[in-house]
């Protein structure tokens, strides 16, 4: 049996995304979900659809590998404006064949 690796959903979590809506207040929370967000859209929404599943964790889910994509999402948060005051903590796990 061959093990097909190719990962079509991951799920990104931002480690530290509570300790900045802790530092920022209620409506740090709004402006710092709004940017995670659109971070992912711009980088991930070509490619695949996006879920918000809560406070920190969003789902990807594509018909193709999105490795390289999540790869420049991590790029991509690293240049936003929250990650210049707050740096941000990313994990991301992949699920092999989810759709």
């Amino acid at each position: 049996m061959q093990i097909n690796r190719k990962s079509n959903t991951a799920v990104i979590s931002i480690d530290n995304l509570s300790d900045i809506f802790i530092t920022l207040g209620a409506e740090g929370k709004k402006a710092a979900i709004s940017r995670v967000e659109k971070c992912i859209s711009e980088t991930l929404g070509e490619v695949c659809d996006v879920y918000h599943i809560k406070d920190n964790t969003f789902v990807c889910v594509s018909t193709i590998d999105i490795r390289g994509y999540i790869s420049q999402f991590k790029d991509a948060i690293g240049f936003s404006e929250i990650k210049e005051k707050y740096p941000l903590r990313v994990t991301v796990k992949y699920e092999n064949d989810a759709l």
